[in-house]
């Protein structure tokens, strides 16, 4: 049985991922010479992905089975990694 935990668990991920999909179709739709704020919707995402894991803080829930929420001094660890993709915008 599928429950919320189980979609929470894989919200930070799937936020990035939709947000890298956003920025190839907006790619995809470029006219020649046209600029597009690549690194606006970039940071829109990980800024997603940011809000998504502080939610999750030191919750201890398995999603799916397979897929752990992690404590709190390992969510410290992902966050930093969200950083300094946010910064290299």
């Amino acid at each position: 049985m599928i429950t919320r935990f189980d979609f929470a668990t894989i919200v930070p991920v799937l936020v990035v991922t939709l947000a890298a999909c956003a920025v190839l179709l907006a790619e995809s739709m470029r006219r020649k010479g046209e600029s597009m704020p690549h690194g606006a919707l970039g940071a829109i995402g990980l800024g997603g992905a940011i809000v998504a894991s502080v939610l999750l803080w030191d919750e201890h829930h398995t999603g799916f089975g397979v897929i752990a929420t992690q404590p709190a001094n390992a969510v410290i660890g992902e966050r930093s990694g969200l950083l300094v993709g946010r910064l290299t915008f």
